[in-house]
């Protein structure tokens, strides 16, 4: 994208820096995460044209344990939607690396049927990628026509055999609203 000369800026996961540093206590704490996750994107606003992140706020309802504050889900849900957001969740590869992950590959497929279930249960619109889609050729789609999230032709007509970078669940921000 930043090829494209487009102002664009990468956001990392919160969770994977408390991961990293072994600080799995934390990641019990999601009202902190959410927050981390936020200010990352909201000091972005107005500043970028579009946000990346290899998380979606949304996964926080995943991780919270069912005796957690009864107003987190809706408070989650109004951070998530004061963004306009394009959610990709891009299908896992047969590989996988567990370093620097808290799950095993076996737990991490569980996961991905999780995130999709999530998603449909709160009506949050995403599109399924394959990740033999190179993701070159996907982000020069989405920046000529956000629309094309939509076009299941094009995911059909673009596969590429370079299916080195293939990620998980992606989601974007466009309009510089981080």
């Amino acid at each position: 994208m930043k090829r494209s000369s487009l102002n664009v800026e990468y956001v990392h996961e919160w969770a994977k820096e408390l991961t990293w540093d072994e600080r799995f206590k934390c990641l019990t704490d999601q009202i902190s995460i959410l927050g981390h996750q936020n200010n990352m994107m909201q000091r972005l606003k107005g500043k970028v044209d579009w946000v990346v992140t290899d998380t979606c706020l949304l996964l926080a309802l995943m991780y919270v344990k069912p005796d957690y504050y009864k107003n987190f889900e809706p408070l989650l849900l109004e951070v998530y939607s004061s963004y306009n957001n394009i959610n990709l969740f891009i299908d896992r590869p047969d590989f996988y690396t567990e370093v620097g992950r808290n799950q095993t590959f076996e737990e991490s497929k569980a996961v991905d049927v999780m995130v999709l279930n999530l998603l449909d249960k709160h009506g949050i619109p995403y599109v399924r990628v394959p990740c033999s889609i190179s993701p070159v050729d996907l982000c020069k789609e989405i920046v000529e026509d956000p629309g094309v999230v939509n076009d299941v032709k094009f995911f059909e007509d673009n596969k590429s055999e370079n299916s080195s970078n293939c990620g998980h669940s992606q989601c974007a921000q466009k309009g510089g609203t981080a």
